[in-house]
């Protein structure tokens, strides 16, 4: 396998989205191959790459609870990363921006390791990936449940997350998936297991 070299990380934000209306679920999308050339057919956090220099900046707010879905809630840090990945990665910005979409933004995890190519290329990738747990207070009916970057957005059981993971199995989240087009693999998944249930 070829190693990262020593450059920066890649530094990517997953959100571990959960709705308060349906507790023990936690949203997941399965990636499109035409925007996500690097990990398709994937099933995964709603995630997002972003500038490394917002990494240090965003941890130094800690684990509180900060407002997303409401006015100046753009001023704190995680409200803006959690707003701007959801509103491009699931198309909700216009509802963010009418108050109908809302809830609380908190930083679980800080990882940084070698992400694997799926595609077996064997180049890896040196990831630094900040895990944010965000709870639905209003608006979670509004997620699609396909659009252009994942190919179906679902409400997956979370008591499951580990055991499919274990098993490199996404149909235990999501039974009626193609087992020949989608898979579970990755750092995100990895992070959202390790936040929801620490051991």
């Amino acid at each position: 396998m070829e190693e990262p070299s020593g450059r920066s990380p890649t530094f990517v934000v997953s959100l571990l989205i959960e709705r308060s209306d349906m507790p023990g679920r936690l949203l997941m999308g399965v990636r499109t191959p035409r925007h996500n050339p690097r990990h398709p057919g994937v099933l995964s956090t709603i995630t997002q790459r972003a500038p490394l220099v917002l990494a240090d900046t965003l941890v130094a707010h800690g684990r509180s609870n900060f407002h997303f879905g409401v006015q100046r809630a753009g001023m704190m840090l995680p409200s803006l990363m959690a707003e701007a990945v959801m509103a491009r990665k699931l198309g909700i910005g216009q509802f963010l921006e009418q108050g109908m979409f809302r809830g609380q933004v908190s930083l679980v995890s800080d990882v940084t390791d070698v992400v694997d190519d799926p595609l077996g290329t064997q180049i890896s990738e040196l990831t630094r990936m900040i895990t944010l747990r965000v709870r639905l207070t209003t608006g979670a009916e509004l997620i699609p449940t396909s659009n252009a970057s994942y190919m179906r957005l679902d409400w997956v059981e979370t008591g499951k997350l580990s055991t499919a993971l274990t098993h490199h199995d996404a149909l235990i989240l999501i039974p009626d998936a193609d087992p020949f087009l989608v898979c579970i693999h990755g750092l995100c998944v990895r992070s959202a297991a390790a936040a929801l249930y620490p051991s």
